[in-house]
């Protein structure tokens, strides 16, 4: 078949081929099913990577007119411990079946590190549940986080778990969180506020950020135009935001993400946030969360929280179950320019580090 390939990188700003992107979407298919359970898929991929609020940078490995590989790389920018960071996360990353073993990865790997290099990108990052893509960062000697980020699952049937053993393992888990949580206390309201649904983010989002994200020593940057891309665009997929609303002033938000599956209707706490010191207002939003979703009657709710945060607790409370026991999810990356700051974040509690499901596009 003969290796020899070209490597393109498609950075913000380019115009790409309308081929490449078919070709992309393609082999997009063929290594992640959530793909093909898109009705746009060509629509999305341009919302999530071309039309990125941040930018990102799409590198695609090429035999002739044919796409055998891509990899897909995010831009954002990073609060850590009150200074700002531009970093890239890496998103998905595929190559064609037929083309494995030839160092294809390798190559548009090698072109990624150069574009970093000369953006001066202060660190890289990604997450994955995949054993496999695991033991390669191990490796590579890829640096975990130093703070991961655990799935926590709310089930009301458990006949669609796909294998025995995580069934009985999830009913386990379940009767000891039932256990855990007769000794625990919910957070009570200290002032009286309303949940309202909007359909858009407005500026006073960006005053509530402004007084949450001071508390974290690590925080992805967000605005109300980077909340409305993420949230707010048809092509994104089906998403539901609440707001906790005291007077005319922010408390706190909740975006609920809507996904058809072969076992029906499925969710994700998407992205949860509140005052640093409103612990009371996050357990509201999640209730109202959880009540929304049942009135649905989506029977399996996912929401991804830093282990140790206030808010795995809170979610513990509401039936959700820490899966890490039987899934692992691990958030490894490149971060020797910032070796300090990455010391810093060793030592920082649980409850001083934020990001969420729908800050690393996790299906």
């Amino acid at each position: 078949m003969g290796t020899n390939f070209d490597v393109h990188l498609y950075k913000p700003g380019d115009e790409i081929e309308p081929g490449d992107v078919n070709g992309i979407v393609e082999l997009l298919k063929i290594a992640f099913p959530f793909w093909l359970n898109l009705k746009a898929p060509i629509d999305h991929w341009k919302w999530r990577y071309f039309e990125n609020y941040h930018g990102s940078i799409v590198t695609v490995a090429k035999k002739g007119d044919r796409i055998i590989g891509v990899d897909h790389n995010m831009h954002q920018i990073v609060r850590i411990n009150g200074s700002v960071y531009p970093c890239t996360f890496g998103s998905e990353t595929a190559t064609h079946p037929d083309f494995r073993g030839m160092g294809v990865w390798a190559k548009m790997r090698e072109s990624n590190n150069k574009y970093r290099e000369e953006n001066k990108i202060a660190f890289s990052y990604s997450n994955s549940e995949n054993p496999i893509v695991i033991k390669s960062s191990q490796r590579r000697k890829r640096s975990f986080f130093p703070h991961q980020m655990i799935e926590m699952k709310r089930m009301k049937d458990t006949q669609h778990i796909d294998s025995l053993i995580k069934r009985s393992g999830f009913v386990f888990l379940k009767l000891l969180n039932r256990i855990s949580n007769l000794l625990m206390l919910e957070p009570k309201n200290e002032v009286s506020f309303v949940i309202i649904e909007i359909t858009k983010f407005d500026e006073d989002i960006d005053k509530f950020i402004g007084k949450t994200e001071s508390h974290y020593n690590f925080f992805i940057e967000k605005n109300h135009e980077y909340l409305n891309w993420r949230y707010c665009d048809p092509r994104g997929g089906k998403y539901i935001i609440k707001t906790a609303v005291d007077d005319s002033e922010i408390l706190g938000y909740v975006v609920l993400e809507l996904m058809n599956s072969e076992n029906g209707l499925v969710g994700n706490i998407a992205d949860l946030l509140a005052l640093p010191d409103r612990n009371d207002v996050a357990a509201s939003l999640l209730r109202e969360s959880c009540n929304y979703l049942d009135g649905l009657g989506v029977n399996s709710v996912d929401f991804g929280v830093v282990k140790g945060h206030p808010y795995q607790r809170i979610s513990s409370s509401f039936g959700f179950i820490d899966m890490s026991i039987i899934q692992k999810m691990v958030t490894y990356g490149n971060f020797e320019k910032i070796k300090k700051e990455y010391g810093e974040l060793e030592k920082s509690s649980p409850d001083k580090i934020y990001f969420n499901l729908g800050d690393v596009f996790l299906h």
